[in-house]
């Protein structure tokens, strides 16, 4: 009997133990809430903006062709030479001329003509010349009546290479060349005309008496 009181007794303590009084009921575990003022505190709709954002882009990020070194390059580049006078337009154009000599050959004793012929560029910027062959210059002589006695051209030969020629300004592009007067005749006046091979705006001409 005394066993079973002891037991009561034992177990009546336990209960009491293990039911916590209203003063001793466990409080839930506590989160303390996010510091709005830290740099790292963001919102659940400005997260979804950024990572909206962030894949839009990519990732790994890849510069585009605009921002790399050899298109920048290319580009100022570009700007350099869409800044430069390619043939006329400016209150300066380049001016051609032309000087034969002599202008009254003796045709038993001038066999040939002595040519100069120049561009000269008065401009501010430079002046481009493209070329679709080896060829920079032609030479015509002309009867006054405008038939073609002689073309310079016709016993040299060209190559088929595209070239470019630059005139800075204040510079100037010269030829010195010989023409034959063996289809002139005396008293009968001569047109020398010559001209750049890639452009007509530099065509100029010069009248020759022969005797």
């Amino acid at each position: 009997m005394k066993r079973f009181a002891v037991f009561a007794l034992t177990a009546s303590a336990l209960a009491h133990a293990q039911s916590p009084s209203s003063q001793e009921k466990p409080t839930p575990f506590a989160i303390n809430p996010p510091d709005e003022s830290s740099p790292f505190f963001i919102t659940g709709k400005e997260y979804g903006d950024e990572q909206k954002e962030f894949y839009s882009r990519g990732y790994p990020r890849v510069k585009r062709n605009q921002e790399s070194l050899l298109v920048e390059a290319k580009n100022i580049f570009t700007k350099i030479v869409s800044s430069a006078h390619l043939g006329a337009g400016s209150e300066n154009k380049p001016v051609a001329s032309l000087d034969v000599q002599p202008t009254t050959p003796v045709l038993k004793d001038n066999r040939e003509l002595s040519l100069t012929y120049s561009v000269k560029n008065n401009s501010k910027t430079m002046v481009r010349l493209d070329f679709q062959s080896t060829q920079r210059i032609e030479i015509l002589t002309r009867k006054s009546s405008g038939a073609i006695i002689d073309r310079w051209s016709d016993d040299r030969a060209f190559q088929s290479q595209e070239g470019l020629v630059v005139i800075n300004p204040n510079e100037r592009l010269e030829y010195q060349e010989k023409i034959p007067t063996r289809d002139m005749k005396a008293g009968e006046s001569s047109i020398v005309e010559a001209s750049m091979k890639s452009t007509p705006n530099y065509q100029v001409e010069q009248k020759v008496l022969p005797r």
